[in-house]
């Protein structure tokens, strides 16, 4: 009896010597792939959350290192909406870093406005002067802020959405807010939309 449980246990002695072997090369040649970044499956996907009635779509919106954000949104309401405005901030510091027009309150500095070039085909100065851009349901929208000093009038200091320490390949994380008029029963009122964007610069 005690020669055949000694036999037992030689062999399960054997068996792991041998078959651990090939577990080690495993675990190495797994751990050599993840480090070449073979399981990351490419870049990190936009990531959006927040967003209920004007919702961006994923395939056309984005923030580029030197500061554009494109983006393509649609409205998600059964009714009109009147785009007023957008305003982007870092979601990491809370910083406003870009607004389409001077939206009455933060906006209204030189700082932070004229930094956009076109929302829905409309220039920016458009907006300056009190307009909106109207958007039917279930139509989309294009933003571009940013987009050069050449697109921004005389005075105003900033020409993009900067995030320091912007660099191709790294992760931004911007909450987006867009300023709208709604009208329900012959009652137009202004609200707000805002949700989160994360993704890498492009």
């Amino acid at each position: 009896m005690r020669g055949f449980i000694g036999d037992k246990g030689q062999g399960a002695v054997e068996y792991i010597f041998t078959y651990s072997w090939a577990i080690v090369v495993l675990i190495v040649l797994g751990v050599f792939m993840w480090q070449l970044g073979i399981f990351e499956g490419g870049q990190t996907p936009m990531i959006t959350s927040g967003f209920v009635r004007i919702k961006p779509q994923s395939s056309g919106t984005g923030l580029s290192e030197d500061g554009v954000f494109t983006g393509t949104f649609v409205n998600g309401m059964g009714a009109r909406a009147y785009v007023k405005g957008v305003k982007i901030y870092n979601a990491d510091t809370g910083q406003l870093i870009c607004c389409s027009h001077s939206i009455p309150g933060e906006c209204a500095v030189a700082g932070v406005t004229g930094a956009a070039s076109a929302i829905g085909g409309r220039d920016h100065a458009y907006f300056d002067s009190g307009g909106t851009v109207e958007l039917k349901a279930g139509e989309n929208i294009e933003f571009e802020l940013g987009r050069g000093a050449a697109h921004i009038p005389a005075g105003t200091a900033l020409s993009s959405c900067l995030i320091g320490g912007a660099d191709e390949g790294k992760k931004y994380n911007i909450r987006v807010e867009i300023e709208y008029d709604v009208e329900f029963g012959g009652v137009r009122g202004t609200h707000k939309e805002q949700g989160f964007i994360s993704g890498p610069f492009e």
